[in-house]
């Protein structure tokens, strides 16, 4: 091979390798991000992804937005989370969401949005980590974190996980609550109450 084309070769997969870590980046400024108030309807909100265990689509519509006549189920409360697993809090407020999820079980949906960390093509790593820590609720992957760039709230160009999103029956997001919590109920309420009266 000669040098001109070798240089050629290399040039490329490097050009290749900066898109594709760029798109796995986190950060995206100037995105608009979800707030408490808006309608997470089949538009632009909604969150379809598949489940890493069942390998299924879930539909966010489907669960909590009156207006989607399609669905088959009775539409219930959400508890949204987003997750990966090179975040230490993340991974220290699983316990927390198991027991909520347990105790709101009949009334609430909880469902872990799941980010595949910079290098794990595939997500691969994140299948492992949840075969060995398996969840009572369903785990969605976001493989390019298309739905994590649009709803979480930045700091410092970084997307802030954990993150909890309390979504009624009416398809209204009534809380956000980023960061570590020991307490899922007491970092959604007075929200949460509010939601399970209605």
């Amino acid at each position: 091979m000669s040098l001109p084309r070798f240089r050629l070769i290399i040039f490329t997969a490097s050009i290749l390798a900066i898109f594709l870590a760029d798109g796995r980046s986190f950060a995206n400024p100037g995105a608009p991000k979800v707030k408490v108030g808006d309608l997470v309807s089949a538009g632009k909100l909604d969150i379809k992804l598949r489940d890493l265990g069942k390998g299924w689509f879930w539909r966010v519509s489907e669960m909590s937005y009156p207006g989607r006549s399609v669905s088959p189920k009775p539409k219930k409360i959400v508890v949204l989370d987003f997750f990966s697993t090179n975040c230490v809090s993340c991974k220290k407020m699983l316990p927390a969401l198991k027991q909520f999820s347990e105790q709101y079980k009949d009334k609430v949906q909880v469902l872990l949005v799941a980010v595949p960390e910079n290098g794990d093509v595939g997500g691969k790593k994140l299948r492992a980590f949840f075969e060995r820590e398996p969840m009572p609720f369903p785990v969605l992957e976001d493989p390019s974190a298309y739905y994590s760039k649009k709803w979480l709230p930045e700091v410092n160009g970084k997307a802030e996980m954990p993150c909890l999103f309390l979504i009624d029956r009416e398809g209204i997001v009534r809380a956000q609550a980023p960061g570590y919590h020991e307490s899922i109920a007491d970092a959604l309420s007075p929200a949460l109450e509010s939601a399970l009266k209605l």
